[in-house]
């Protein structure tokens, strides 16, 4: 059985849960949210391990990369 194959169709869950309440957005399936949310995790965590990031904020940047995005909050652009 693959490691991962327990832990997955939970967090599945959690976002097809999040999108029926109106949480998280429908136009991505839960398990597309569950890779995009995996892949940000892992690649922060790679990223500290390899000194290119400091480890102290690591949730609240996992956190805010996934929910707010990388855009800046004001919604503006620069060329």
């Amino acid at each position: 059985m693959e490691e991962n194959a327990i832990w997955e169709p939970k967090v599945d869950a959690f976002f097809l849960r999040g999108q029926q309440e109106g949480v998280f957005r429908i136009d991505f399936s839960a398990a597309t949210l569950t890779e995009l949310w995996l892949g940000t995790v892992i690649a922060l965590i790679d990223g500290e391990r390899r000194g290119r990031i400091p480890r102290a904020p690591l949730a609240q940047l996992a956190e805010q990369a996934f929910l707010q995005g990388v855009m800046r909050q004001d919604g503006t652009a620069t060329a």
